[in-house]
C-alpha cells in the first residue's frame, strides 16, 4: 500500500509503531527501560553528549526490535507453515535484537560509571528507594536526595566562573566553588596559593569561610570544578571542614569536560572527628 501524500505517510508510520508497541511484548518493556534511564540520566546530570549516546542507544534498539517485528510479520505471511528457512530469519532477526540490546548497555554502563555514586539520589528522587535521614548535633542532616532538587548545573556555573579568579602562581591548578545556603544564596570561593605553602587555601574552604562570615551556617549543597581528566574531590581539611556544618550534604565535583560525580560529605569522610560535645550555635562559645 503507497502513500499518496506525505501526511499518509505519517499516518502508516504511527500505525505500525502502534501495532508493533500493541503486539510486541519485548517492545513494551525495552520502552519502560529507556525511560527510566533517560530519568536517571536527567536526575544525575548527564553531559549533553553522553545523554545523546543514550539516546542513539535507546533508537538502536527500538529499530531493531521494529525490523524485528516487520521481517517476523513478512515471514508469517510467506511461509504460514513451519520452514527451516523461515526460523532461520526469525531467528537471525532475534539475534540483532539481542546485539543491540547489549551494546545499548554497554554504552548505558560507560555513560553511567562516573555518576554511580549519584544513582541512589535518583533512584530516592524517584521514590524506588528510601534513603534515611540523620541527624548530628543542632542541625538536621541533609539527604543526597536532596540534590534532585537543586540547580546544579547552575550552582557548577558559578563555580566555573570564580575558578577563572583563582591565585595559583605555583601550581597552576585552578579550583572554583560554589555553596548553596539554606537561605538560597550562593557563595563562591577560589583557592589561593602562598609563597609559605603551608598558608594555601583551598577553594572549598574559601567558599565556607566566606559563608560563615555572612552568617549563613546551613548549607544545602556544593559544587566544586576543576580542570582534570575527571572531577576532583575536596582535600582532607576540606572534608573536614564541611563535615563540621553539613556532614550529609550533597559534593557536586566536575570537570571542564563536563563529566561529574556526586557524593556526601559524610561519603567522601566516613568517621569524620568530632568534639562529644560540640556545638554550633552562639551558646557552645560563650
Amino acid at each position: 500500500m503507497k502513500a499518496r501524500t506525505l501526511l499518509e505517510s505519517f499516518r502508516f508510520a504511527f500505525l505500525g509503531g502502534f501495532h508493533a508497541l500493541r503486539t510486541e511484548r519485548n517492545l513494551r518493556i525495552h520502552l519502560v527501560a529507556a525511560v527510566v534511564v533517560l530519568v536517571l540520566a536527567f536526575a544525575v546530570g548527564v553531559p549533553p553528549a553522553d545523554f545523546t549516546l543514550l539516546l542513539l542507544a535507546i533508537g538502536l534498539v527500538v529499530t531493531a526490535e521494529l525490523l524485528n517485528t516487520a521481517l517476523e510479520a513478512a515471514v508469517d505471511l510467506w511461509s504460514p507453515d513451519y520452514h527451516p528457512a523461515a526460523a532461520v530469519a526469525k531467528n537471525v532477526a532475534a539475534a540483532a535484537v539481542l546485539t543491540s540490546a547489549i551494546v545499548s548497555a554497554a554504552v548505558g554502563y560507560i555513560v553511567f560509571r562516573d555518576h554511580l555514586s549519584s544513582l541512589p539520589a535518583a533512584l530516592a528522587g524517584a521514590g524506588l528507594v528510601v534513603a534515611p535521614r540523620f541527624t548530628r548535633g543542632s542541625h538536621a542532616a541533609r539527604r543526597l536526595t536532596d540534590v534532585t532538587s537543586i540547580d546544579a548545573d547552575k550552582l557548577l556555573r558559578e563555580a566555573r566562573a570564580v575558578r577563572q579568579r583563582a591565585y595559583v602562581p605555583h601550581s597552576g591548578f585552578k579550583v572554583g566553588a560554589a555553596l548553596l545556603t539554606k537561605g538560597g544564596r550562593v557563595i563562591v570561593g577560589c583557592n589561593f596559593e602562598n609563597a609559605s605553602f603551608g598558608a594555601t587555601i583551598c577553594a572549598e574552604r574559601a567558599a565556607a569561610g566566606a559563608a560563615i562570615a555572612a552568617g549563613e551556617r546551613e548549607w544545602v549543597a556544593l559544587a566544586v570544578v576543576a580542570d582534570y581528566p575527571e572531577p576532583v574531590p575536596p582535600c582532607g581539611i576540606c572534608r573536614q571542614v564541611l563535615a563540621e556544618f553539613a556532614p550529609d550534604m550533597p559534593v557536586i565535583m566536575a570537570n571542564l569536560a563536563g563529566q561529574r560525580r556526586t557524593m556526601t560529605v559524610r561519603e567522601l569522610l566516613p568517621g569524620a572527628f568530632e568534639l562529644p560535645a560540640a556545638g554550633h550555635g552562639e551558646a557552645a562559645h560563650e
